[in-house]
């Protein structure tokens, strides 16, 4: 962060920097406000600015967790945060701190809410309504810990024409649990057996996490590396539990790069027939996820 930013942030001058960032989109002048609206009681624009500019801000994911969890606990907002966990876990390592604060979190997003006993005949009311948002709502009520009393309501959640998200936050759920069962899960334009206790989170595999690093280190600047990596992490929420080609990993790379520039307006390299396919069922999965 700029360090006249730090210096007011230490002064604690939060109005002064609300008025500062008003046109600021840098990391350093968007985490300085986000900051300070949060300090100053704007929770609501403060969440505001993390949906339009989460992009940018998970740059900064060591900053940005705790506080974006901590607005969504004080909102009470769980729907919200079951949605952004999904995509904190599919960044990479940033810290042990990091690691457990999403634990925590997830716990919380798990819990029943206090003194309310867990009501299982509304629970199930939820998970049968058949709306994606009432759905969500019943993913986010059940403890990990009763997961496995509730696999005969939740199996169906895995398969259409529930959409897209519910079944992945629904399979995202047995793998938190470790449940070990296998089950029919309908990706975008697949369906395969899935056995969660075996499964990784998406970008968690070791051969994720090589991939991640080999693309942050490459000659690309910044803001082309971090629009590559936003797009992977779709792909890989879009196509789980299959993983993104990484043993290709220099194809891969080439059409992330590729689709990059295509969405900036960029002319776009030659590619070869591969990089060219991959980059095809990139698009291909992502479509799918969003469609169905």
């Amino acid at each position: 962060m700029k360090n006249n930013y730090e210096q007011l942030l230490n002064r604690r001058a939060f109005d002064q920097i609300i008025s500062l960032t008003k046109n600021d989109v840098s990391l350093s002048g968007l985490m300085a406000r986000l900051i300070s609206l949060s300090e100053t009681g704007f929770d609501e624009d403060a969440l505001l600015l993390i949906d339009q500019y989460f992009d940018v801000l998970k740059q900064d994911v060591k900053r940005l967790f705790p506080l974006h969890s901590q607005l969504l606990r004080r909102r009470q907002d769980k729907l919200a945060g079951f949605r952004y966990l999904a995509l904190y876990e599919t960044l990479p390592y940033a810290s042990i701190e990091v690691e457990e604060g999403m634990k925590e979190f997830r716990l919380w997003l798990q819990e029943v809410d206090a003194p309310k006993k867990f009501n299982s005949a509304a629970w199930r009311e939820l998970v049968n309504s058949g709306a994606s948002d009432k759905i969500l709502k019943g993913l986010a009520r059940l403890p990990l810990t009763m997961v496995p009393t509730h696999i005969a309501a939740l199996m169906p959640l895995l398969k259409k024409p529930h959409s897209s998200i519910v079944r992945f936050q629904t399979l995202i759920l047995l793998v938190g649990a470790k449940v070990e069962d296998t089950f029919i899960y309908d990706g975008g334009d697949f369906s395969m057996e899935v056995n969660p206790s075996l499964l990784d989170l998406p970008l968690k595999s070791m051969e994720a996490t090589t991939f991640v690093e080999s693309l942050k280190k490459t000659n690309a600047d910044p803001s082309t590396i971090e629009l590559a990596l936003n797009l992977l992490e779709q792909y890989a929420i879009a196509i789980y539990p299959q993983e993104p080609p990484f043993e290709d990993s220099d194809h891969l790379l080439a059409a992330l790069f590729m689709l990059v520039q295509r969405y900036l307006g960029v002319k776009q390299p030659s590619l070869s027939p591969i990089a060219t396919l991959i980059g095809e069922e990139i698009e291909h999965g992502l479509l799918q996820f969003k469609n169905s």
